[in-house]
């Protein structure tokens, strides 16, 4: 049942967000925080986040909303960086390991730099910033909650990554 609703909730996003790209980079920023398909069953391994960022992608080529198209010194800052990133990808220790960490922080920073784009009013910065504290507040409430009721015995984590195999492989590294 978890996953039906959850779907259809995304499902209900994509279509919005072809028509108001600042609402796809919401149900993107929610699916990316909070993950509330990590806790389904069948849901989690769906593209459900790239079908919202799709979808936000093309609302911003054929919208009418308003769009800053410029390029603020973070915004270069960080295209500089992804630059730098991919230039020195092919010289890192192992290739084959990074190229999961590498594709997964091309696709953070392009959505980044889409929010920039179409998160134009005070309105909508303030919105992103309640999508962020409410997905991460989650982790903290749930956490919470658990230790309190486990006496805290138990150490608390998040929803497994997606390319848990890269993160499980540095971790051995470190």
């Amino acid at each position: 049942m978890r996953d039906v609703l959850i779907v259809a909730i995304i499902a209900a996003c994509v279509p919005v967000a072809l028509f108001r790209p600042w609402i796809g980079i919401m149900g993107w920023t929610i699916l990316s925080i909070m993950n509330p398909h990590r806790y389904t069953w069948r849901a989690a391994e769906w593209p459900l986040a790239a079908a919202v960022a799709l979808a936000t992608l093309i609302g911003v080529l054929i919208t009418r909303d308003r769009r800053n198209w410029s390029v603020p010194a973070p915004a270069a800052a960080l295209i500089a960086f992804m630059a730098w990133i991919t230039v020195t990808f092919p010289f890192s220790f192992s290739v084959a390991d990074s190229y999961d960490m590498w594709q997964r922080v091309m696709k953070i920073d392009l959505m980044i730099l889409v929010a920039l784009v179409v998160l134009t009013t005070r309105r909508h910065v303030m919105m992103l910033a309640w999508v962020l504290v409410c997905s991460i507040g989650l982790y903290g409430f749930k956490g919470g909650l658990f230790t309190i009721l486990n006496g805290g015995v138990y150490r608390v984590w998040g929803p497994l990554a997606v390319s848990s195999r890269v993160i499980t492989n540095w971790r051995l590294r470190s």
